[in-house]
């Protein structure tokens, strides 16, 4: 087999393409040492594309190779994200460094070695990831605990609520004569998705709080987001959808799109997939179009669009973490909100960014293991906080 025809078979694993007999037959070539040697090829190609200085490309490259022979190994799990067969723990390692999933070809071969150091290190403090949970307070003010495990129906006058498998969908029987509100609110290291009466779908992230009416009446449907959510709109023309969230406003007819409002960003961002949003500022509204977002500033107050990254928007969604250029403190604050732990910076990290995509349903020890595997900082745990190093 030539190598045009290898590297095929790579590209159609990636993208979920693959049959099971063509991926016997590319562990089969995998342990040919010639097309080993091929795969090496092509992950020195992409480590080698990136920009000069921005590591020690010789070091990377060793420490990466030595990783890939360790943690390859003995983990024989796929994860599934986005629909389609995915990285065991070291291709996330050589992501961060590449920023490319054509390295995701490494993944296929499985050796025997020694797991790298941070691994050891954790073990014994592992940090297992989020899940589907949340509280739901009612307009009475009682509260339910939420989590995947339960399944029940609550009555709300002639709201019923409809609970199973981390989903809560809304029904309404006729008009409400009373307006009233419901808040789902997220917990650090959890998530949770909702149906509102109109039927729009919504997903909300790790420490976020919607706060939505439980019957749709007048000439706007307004719910108010802290944290991230992302929102797939039931069209009605004649009833805008309004998400608020701190100082900026957001009018949609009928669209997709992802809202990122944590108070502890210096942005709050808006990322359009479908349809058209405006997002209202103050003193200035700007209309969006799919692939663009518009980041408000929680300082200067300006409202800036741009194009998005899409994928990077919506990985938290799609069940993984998305660095691209990110520098290591955003990067952690995601971290952070997903497992529920305390991050704490000793020594200067500043200048420190990360490339790539990793699992969000490994435990941290794996993640922060690929994390360290850049050579560019450590990490270390104390019970649940995490220490960023140089």
């Amino acid at each position: 087999m030539d190598t045009n025809t290898f590297r095929e078979l790579i590209d159609r694993y990636i993208s979920g393409m693959l049959q099971e007999g063509d991926k016997a037959t590319l562990r089969k070539l995998l342990d040919d040492p010639s097309y080993v040697q091929e795969l090496e090829r092509i992950m020195d190609e992409q480590l080698a594309a990136k920009a000069a200085g921005e590591y020690d490309y010789p070091g990377v490259v060793a420490r990466v190779k030595r990783g890939v022979e360790a943690q390859i190994n003995g983990n024989k799990k796929e994860t599934h994200i986005r629909r389609m067969p995915v990285w065991v723990s070291i291709a996330a390692a050589v992501l961060i460094l590449a920023g490319s999933t054509a390295l995701v070809k490494m993944l296929i071969q499985q050796r025997p070695s020694q797991p790298p150091p941070l691994v050891q290190q954790v073990t014994e403090q592992t940090v297992a990831p989020g899940c589907n949970k949340a509280t739901l307070t009612l307009a009475d003010g009682s509260r339910i605990t939420l989590d995947s495990a339960d399944k029940q129906v609550i009555q709300q006058g002639n709201t019923t609520i409809h609970q199973q498998q981390g989903h809560l969908q809304y029904t309404t029987a006729g008009r409400a004569d009373n307006l009233s509100y419901n808040i789902l609110n997220t917990p650090a290291g959890g998530q949770y998705q909702l149906t509102l009466p109109d039927g729009s779908q919504v997903w909300l992230n790790a420490a976020s709080s919607l706060r939505f009416p439980t019957a749709f009446n007048g000439s706007e449907r307004q719910v108010a987001l802290s944290g991230e959510a992302y929102f797939e709109i039931a069209p009605n023309v004649n009833s805008p959808f309004i998400v608020r969230a701190n100082d900026v406003e957001i009018e949609i007819l009928g669209t997709h799109f992802n809202v990122m409002a944590y108070t502890d960003e210096h942005h709050l961002t808006t990322t359009l997939l479908q349809g058209a949003v405006k997002v209202h500022g103050p003193g200035k509204a700007v209309l969006l179009q799919p692939g663009q977002q518009a980041q408000f500033d929680h300082g200067t107050k300006g409202l800036l669009v741009s194009a998005a990254d899409t994928e990077s928007a919506l990985a938290w969604k799609n069940g993984y973490f998305s660095f691209s250029n990110e520098n290591i403190q955003s990067a952690m604050r995601k971290i952070a909100r997903w497992y529920n732990v305390d991050i704490e910076y000793r020594g200067d990290v500043t200048h420190k960014a990360l490339w790539g995509t990793i699992s969000k349903f490994e435990n941290i020890n794996e993640v922060l293991s690929m994390l360290e595997l850049t050579g560019t900082m450590h990490f270390s745990m104390e019970g649940r906080k995490v220490i960023v190093s140089p």
